[in-house]
């Protein structure tokens, strides 16, 4: 039975259910969104706690814009996905910017992820001459994102030690 909201907006973005994506690579993309979202989270606002799942659906509106983009040539309703996915964004991103109880770093920080692992594991559709190239840059770029974070997070806190210790 289709969702309530997909009745009502037959060109958003489907709700996800795993369908399109595959178990094995929703459960991947959505795991990763979310330590993406939290990290950014924390290297940006290391001294406040954030809790709630925002930063992984952003990550996985991030992997739709992925999915969409990859395979643009084949999917008819392509405009009305992308426009649709960009509005969702949008505006949320500006609700997160305009409310000081949203960690607008964790949706950012799930966008940025979900683009790139999304990027990563998106099924294709077409052309697969150039698909191993394509995943090659995509890992780098997501090991380089991640380990960039990682080393904001870490880094820092060995310089507070060594001034402490001083």
């Amino acid at each position: 039975h289709p969702h309530l909201l997909q009745s009502l907006f037959p060109n958003s973005p489907r709700i996800h259910d795993g369908k399109e994506w595959g178990t094995r690579r929703f459960v991947i993309l959505y795991s990763l969104t979310a330590i993406g979202a939290t990290l950014m989270s924390t290297v940006g606002s290391p001294n406040t706690v954030s809790v709630g799942a925002s930063g992984a659906l952003f990550g996985m509106l991030g992997a739709d814009v992925a999915y969409v983009t990859w395979n643009w040539a084949n999917l008819p309703d392509n405009k009305a996905r992308m426009c649709n996915l960009i509005f969702i964004v949008f505006i949320n991103f500006m609700i997160g910017f305009g409310l000081d109880q949203i960690d607008w770093r964790a949706h950012a920080g799930g966008f940025v992820s979900g683009l790139l692992v999304g990027t990563l594991l998106t099924p294709r559709m077409a052309d697969p001459s150039t698909e191993q190239r394509n995943r090659l840059v995509a890992g780098v770029l997501s090991v380089g994102y991640f380990a960039g974070i990682l080393a904001g997070i870490f880094l820092p806190c060995r310089r507070r030690e060594r001034i402490q210790v001083v």
